[in-house]
């Protein structure tokens, strides 16, 4: 079930159905305008540079807070693509893809689990800010390593596994474990 039926999060909640309801998504626009608004430095006094830094805490504060919330809300609701596509709808109002990466990677496996295979790659690509499977050669920055995003790799590599292409994924599992770091574990 949703969050609406006490608990924490953001106003409302999600009811039963796979979509956020109005209410809900009113109070977490409202959310984002007072939050933009608060850091926009349109309240504060020119010329005083502790009432500038108190502010810009208190905007980030208010950042934190926001974001802390909506992970509480990401916990709590349904495990189905339409739920969380609703959701990260307006998170990413706030929260960029790039500071947001591990969960748009728990949203990418979702989708990749429940069959939307295209929405998946479509989704890692965009963490990646590339294709990499226009890198055709191992060893090339991008094939499996050198890609700046290890975790994102990974979970691109278990796409490719998932959709039949496993010896692509193989050949570049080998390459990506060349960028991880050696030793580790000491008895």
């Amino acid at each position: 079930g949703g969050l609406g039926r006490g608990g924490g999060g953001l106003g409302g909640g999600l009811g039963e159905g796979n979509a956020l309801n109005s209410s809900s998504s009113a109070h977490l626009l409202s959310e984002v305008n007072n939050n933009n608004n608060n850091s926009s430095g349109n309240n504060i006094s020119s010329g005083n540079p502790s009432a500038t830094s108190a502010a810009a805490a208190e905007a980030q504060s208010r950042v934190a807070f926001i974001r802390q919330l909506w992970q509480d809300r990401l916990k709590g609701v349904q495990r189905q693509v339409d739920v969380w596509q609703s959701l990260f709808t307006i998170r990413s109002l706030v929260i960029s893809q790039d500071d947001d990466a591990e969960n748009w990677l728990k949203f990418a496996s979702l989708a990749r689990k429940s069959g939307r295979l295209r929405q998946a790659q479509r989704m890692l690509r965009q963490l990646l800010k590339y294709d990499p499977l226009v890198i055709s050669h191992a060893g090339v920055a991008g094939y499996g390593s050198g890609s700046g995003n290890p975790n994102v790799m990974l979970a691109f590599l278990k796409h490719l596994w998932f959709t039949g292409q496993r010896s692509e994924a193989f050949n570049r599992l080998k390459d990506l474990v060349k960028e991880l770091p050696l030793g580790g574990y000491s008895s």
